[in-house]
């Protein structure tokens, strides 16, 4: 599913701010899983507007 353009630029803008080494590893899982580009995944981006589902949340943490 295509992120809507509004929400790519809110996801850009929050991208790569203050990342720690973890947030970057589970932007990196997020991005794999759901199949988007790391810069389309902010840090405070809602996981299930991003595209996630229940599936993709038992992907994500196996």
């Amino acid at each position: 599913r295509a992120v809507p353009e509004d929400e790519q630029e809110d996801a850009h803008e929050e991208a790569g701010q203050d990342d720690t080494p973890a947030l970057i590893a589970l932007r990196e899982a997020v991005a794999e899983v759901l199949h988007l580009s790391l810069g389309q995944v902010g840090s405070r981006a809602s996981f299930f507007r991003l595209g996630g589902d229940s599936i993709s949340a038992i992907r994500l943490t196996s």
